[in-house]
């Protein structure tokens, strides 16, 4: 199996992988990230559905995941270096982590 760290440069560096445009990507990724929030939604109201919390687990995991790849394929198709998106986290990391403090959050 490869490591997170193979998988993203993988993705990330083939650029050619996709023929969606930038703008598609990100209509893909509001895809998704709609599709992660209804994951949430229903792992908080067990009602109305008959999946078992194992299915919904699952299935917040799959759409987190599906996230992920679309950003990863997003940074690729936007020119961007592995490197380039590890520095900008870390950075990010830093930032985040003042503001989880500040905000209780």
């Amino acid at each position: 199996m490869k490591s997170l760290d193979e998988l993203a440069e993988g993705i990330i560096n083939n650029k050619s992988n996709s023929n969606k445009n930038i703008a598609e990507h990100l209509i893909k990724l509001q895809e998704e990230s709609g599709e992660l929030a209804v994951a949430y939604l229903m792992s908080k109201n067990k009602k109305g559905h008959s999946k078992t919390k194992k299915e919904i687990e699952d299935n917040f995991l799959e759409e987190a995941c599906d996230c992920i790849l679309v950003l990863l394929s997003l940074l690729g198709k936007a020119k961007y270096t592995k490197k380039e998106a590890v520095e900008m986290l870390y950075k990010k990391r830093e930032k985040y982590n003042a503001n989880r403090k500040k905000y209780g959050f």
